[in-house]
């Protein structure tokens, strides 16, 4: 079962617009019932859907990064500053979130999305 969630979370965008498109046509069907691991493929492909079409940033008043998720992503705050940190629920900012690595702490953030491949050489 934990290889299934990790292959299913691991899907590629070209999957996700896939598995789209046969919910699609299984809701017009009527044929799509019970939480399955099906349903849950579904909602990760509408989840990672989303997220292309919000060119991948996600508000932290959407969400946070859940555990399936890497713990450092890029954080951007009130001010179109970037940090690679993780964001959290903080009372004390402006905007309900903050950020924080080792290194530094950012204040009002207000949207993360995952951190791109690392750049390999052809």
């Amino acid at each position: 079962m934990n290889e299934d969630y990790e292959a299913i979370t691991n899907m590629t965008n070209a999957q996700a617009a896939e598995v789209l498109e046969n919910m699609r046509i299984r809701i017009m069907g009527g044929r799509c019932n019970g939480k399955t691991k099906l349903v849950l493929s579904y909602e990760v492909a509408i989840q990672k859907a989303i997220q292309k079409l919000k060119d991948g940033w996600i508000a932290c008043v959407e969400r946070l990064p859940g555990e399936q998720e890497p713990f450092s992503v890029l954080c951007c705050d009130s001010h179109g500053e970037m940090l690679i940190a993780h964001p959290f629920e903080d009372d004390a900012s402006n905007t309900g979130y903050s950020a924080e690595s080792d290194e530094c702490y950012m204040y009002d953030c207000v949207a993360w999305r995952l951190l791109p491949e690392p750049y390999k050489e052809a």
